[in-house]
């Protein structure tokens, strides 16, 4: 029986009869990671290539020169070899960059020369966002408040644990895992003093919950509170109500009397003629008294006068004056 494992090589890749158990690796959204190679062995190595769902990377050694080699687009700027012993570093995680890895190393003058085969499983996780806590429940009876906490978080991550922890002083005492506690306490002592954790393989926080016996209010005082505030609107809109009407009516009112007002006015205005009154004046110094026709309607002058009237009356002309004679 060979001391060594017997290994296939299957569409490029190398399978071990033997099975394995992976090397866990742990990363972090938009951080680095680095796969370790294990290599125990003196002899030298003369290439490694590195797998994923496909061949990822190449390093091709010959004495101090290093070739590396991307082979996968979407790893483009984002692989490294430690030159110290030849790990893949890889830059800038991305979530789906989760996979199974293998490292493949080849030796030289090595007979058989399968090549040592390493496994690697690695996974990425985001960092937590910190989270919230959220009132679900309240519930006052006989002076107990009774409260259900929510410890939420904004966006749904893997992996993720929730512990409610209770403070007293500066030991921390655990009281229930799980997003969801319901706490109690009387009237009169002390709110509890509670902060949630979260925490997954990478990241954690904490958050206190706020908690006071505002929170718990009796429902009959509440429900006195809300009967008496709608009263009192009730009230207000009543009150609006009544105003709104008399400005209506009284503004009616008035414009029935400045209606009555100008139609009497227009009325005045229809019955009211114009009379006019002609007055002919003989011209005083004119010295032929006895003159023709023709000279008394040059030497007078007549005078037109119009005369407003609210009557009707017939025109009258004023007897002329006596010639010669001064106005």
């Amino acid at each position: 029986m060979f001391p060594f494992a017997l290994i296939n090589i299957v569409n490029g890749e190398a399978v071990s009869k033997e099975n394995e158990v992976p090397l866990m690796v742990i990363g972090t959204v938009g951080k680095s990671v680095i796969l370790p190679l294990r290599i125990t062995s003196d002899k030298k190595i003369r290439n490694i290539v590195w797998l994923s769902s496909n061949s990822i990377a190449t390093v091709q050694i010959n004495g101090q020169n290093i070739t590396f080699i991307v082979t996968d687009p979407q790893y483009d700027h984002r692989l490294e070899i430690v030159k110290s012993n030849y790990s893949l570093q890889i830059n800038n995680l991305k979530i789906k960059d989760e996979n199974y890895y293998k490292g493949q190393i080849t030796f030289e003058n090595s007979f058989p020369s399968e090549p040592l085969i390493q496994n690697y499983k690695l996974h990425v996780y985001e960092e937590l966002s910190k989270p919230q806590v959220i009132v679900n429940d309240t519930l006052s009876k006989n002076g107990t408040c009774n409260i259900s906490l929510l410890c939420h978080m904004k966006k749904e991550e893997k992996n993720v644990t929730y512990n409610w922890i209770s403070l007293k002083g500066v030991e921390e005492e655990i009281l229930q895992e799980g997003p969801i506690l319901t706490v109690s306490w009387r009237s009169g002592e002390s709110e509890p003093n509670l902060i949630c954790r979260v925490k997954n393989p990478v990241s954690n926080h904490s958050v206190r919950a706020n908690l006071s016996m505002e929170l718990c209010t009796d429902p009959q005082g509440t429900s006195a509170w809300i009967i008496g505030i709608g009263l009192i609107i009730l009230v207000l809109l009543s009150i609006a109500f009544f105003i709104i009407v008399a400005v209506f009516i009284w503004k009616k009112k008035g414009e029935g009397f400045f209606q009555v007002f100008n139609d009497h006015i227009l009325q005045q205005e229809t019955t009211t003629e114009s009379v006019t009154v002609y007055a002919q004046v003989n011209h005083p110094n004119r010295e032929n008294a006895e003159s023709s026709n023709v000279s008394e309607r040059k030497n007078s002058l007549t005078i037109y006068s119009t005369i407003q009237s609210s009557k009707k009356k017939n025109a009258a002309i004023l007897p002329e004056t006596p010639s010669g004679k001064d106005i």
